[in-house]
């Protein structure tokens, strides 16, 4: 049976999953919605066809948020606070949260031009 609109709509609560970073705790991650993942993708490609530098933190910006599914880090100021995590930490958190977002590397290799 096909879904139904409202069966659609109960799908638009965030999908979060959590990811343990050794020596820290849990940290929660969310599935972007399309207009954060449009949003990203266009800021991507707004660069020249390039990715931006600080293109992980503007990554994990959308998708790092609390147990209720609030991001913990919007915007620009999230941006640079996310720029001084240690690497180690922010590649482990990148990486969950590509996975989580099923965005694959040939994605990411588009965005680049």
């Amino acid at each position: 049976m096909p879904l139904t609109a409202d069966d659609l709509k109960r799908a638009c609560r965030p999908n979060i999953k959590t990811v343990d970073i050794p020596g820290l705790g849990e940290v929660c991650i969310r599935a972007m919605t399309l207009r954060d993942r449009d949003s990203y993708e266009k800021a991507s490609v707004d660069g020249g066809g390039k990715l931006p530098c600080d293109f992980r933190s503007q990554y994990l910006s959308r998708c790092l948020c609390d147990i209720d599914g609030k991001l913990m880090f919007p915007g620009s100021e999230g941006v640079e606070t996310l720029q001084a995590l240690d690497a180690s930490i922010g590649s482990r958190l990148f990486d969950a949260a590509i996975k989580h977002n099923r965005m694959t590397e040939t994605d990411i290799k588009e965005l680049a031009g």
